[in-house]
């Protein structure tokens, strides 16, 4: 069958047609896809631009100062890529962009430029803080809280505190202050750690003391640690700092302490023996440095007169290689070293200071003499009476009488107030009799005379009960 040439015409333009057609509806379909497609990634990349700017915040200890503890350089780089990948997925729809996808575009870069802004805050501030965090251990600054006890680390250089301090100066104003004061604070450090080791180098090899330390060596080193700022940084030398102070004490008094340099001067004074009544007198410098030599003056506490009374022993001359001269006046008593001489176990023994005397414990009148009878009867010992008997014989009263150096009537407290009657004597009339009167004042005092005539202080018997009440101790 065949077709006409027109009517062969028209088939292939309606074929023509159709396919022109079809090929439109697929460009029209793709097309209100891609603008779906868009809508929905640009709406997403909203969402997620949200969430990240939530995670940017949650690495602040204090909004924009502060970075937290847990923030690290990894972490904001992560949160830098994100940004940039949500960027660049926006930038994919931004060309010829529907006007409500556009629109959507528009918000999503307005957040994209302050988010920009806040990571390089938070970049700029944890590059910083950790840079000088890396300096110390532990942290510096932890959150916003400053540790004043971080110190500087061993593998920390003046390098890297200058690496540090350049990327303090480019974060925010406050955290720059804080930084900078740490920083002040490491580089302190740095240079006592340097001058430590210098000191160090001198006494000691691989942290062992060497042999033969000159003695100025060995009290410069142990001067510089005890005047050191960041005394930490020493502490893992304390056990050669601990071989020094020994190898000091061996070779001079100013290597041990005064009190013990003192100790060792007692012990040789009193041989051992506690001689608690005896003591180093420090003041107006009758004991103290001069030079390099320290002299010490040993008084005592003792009974002299009507009481007690203090006067000077001896006195030492000690060099300081600790050797020694002890003198009584101008007669040389002993020499020899306070350092070799006195043992530890030795210098246990003595008082713990042996600057202040003990007074020796006073007696009781009632201890010496617990009755009248017992007073009156040592009271006989004492003086001369021949043949003599008890008159009255009394206990805790006031005694009335009349004083040789008054002439009003005295009165005083009396523990014991005895009266007796005597004779001549072998060679005397028996016919005249004597009588006699003994006072012991409760402060220790003693009155004698006639029982109803004039008395007067027995300084004898005074003296003779103070001995019982001091003595034998």
């Amino acid at each position: 069958m065949k077709l006409n040439k027109g009517k062969t015409w028209w088939v292939a333009g309606g074929s023509l047609l159709v396919v022109i057609l079809i090929i439109i509806g697929v460009f029209w379909f793709r097309g209100h896809q891609r603008q779906a497609d868009a809508d929905a990634q640009v709406t997403k990349a909203l969402k997620q631009g949200q969430q990240l700017d939530g995670k940017i915040a949650k690495h602040w200890a204090q909004k924009n100062v502060y970075v937290t503890a847990s923030t690290t350089n990894q972490a904001v780089t992560a949160l830098n890529k994100t940004a940039v990948k949500l960027t660049q997925t926006v930038d994919t729809y931004r060309d010829e962009a529907p006007q409500a996808v556009a629109k959507k575009i528009t918000q999503f870069d307005a957040a994209a430029t302050k988010r920009t802004q806040a990571l390089k805050r938070l970049t700029r501030a944890a590059k910083a803080t950790i840079a000088v965090n890396a300096l110390t251990k532990p942290q510096a600054l932890k959150g916003k809280t400053v540790n004043d006890e971080a110190l500087i680390k061993a593998s920390a250089t003046a390098a890297k505190v200058k690496k540090a301090t350049k990327l303090v100066a480019a974060s925010n104003k406050t955290l720059k202050q804080t930084l900078t004061s740490i920083l002040t604070t490491c580089t302190a450090q740095l240079k006592e750690r340097e001058a430590l080791a210098a000191a160090t180098a001198k006494v000691a090899t691989a942290g062992k003391l060497k042999a033969g330390v000159a003695l100025e060596a060995l009290t410069a080193y142990q001067a510089f640690i005890k005047g050191m700022t960041y005394p930490k940084l020493a502490a893992g030398q304390a056990d050669l700092t601990a071989a020094v102070a020994k190898a000091i004490a061996n070779t001079n008094i100013k290597g041990i302490s005064l009190t013990e340099l003192q100790r060792r001067i007692f012990y040789i004074y009193s041989d051992g023996k506690a001689a608690d009544a005896a003591y180093i007198e420090t003041n107006d410098g009758l004991s103290a440095f001069k030079g390099d030599h320290y002299q010490a003056s040993v008084w005592g506490i003792y009974l002299s007169g009507y009481g007690l009374s203090t006067r000077e022993l001896a006195d030492f001359d000690v060099a300081a290689n600790g050797d020694y001269t002890l003198k009584h006046g101008f007669d040389t008593i002993k020499q020899g070293n306070v350092l070799k001489d006195v043992s530890a176990a030795q210098l246990k023994t003595v008082r713990a200071d042996v600057t202040k005397g003990i007074e020796p414990k006073k007696r009781a009148l009632t201890a010496i003499f617990p009755s009248a009878k017992a007073f009156y009867d040592w009271a006989l010992t004492q003086v001369t009476a021949p043949d003599a008997a008890p008159d009255e014989l009394k206990s805790n009263v006031s005694a009335e009488f009349s004083s040789v150096d008054s002439d009003d009537l005295v009165t005083v407290d009396a523990q014991y107030d005895v009266s007796f009657n005597y004779s001549n004597g072998p060679d005397g009339d028996p016919s005249i009799g004597h009588f006699g009167r003994i006072i012991l004042a409760k402060d220790g005092t003693v009155y004698s005379g006639l029982p109803g005539g004039v008395l007067g202080q027995d300084t004898s018997l005074t003296m003779a009960i103070m001995q019982k009440q001091y003595g034998d101790q």
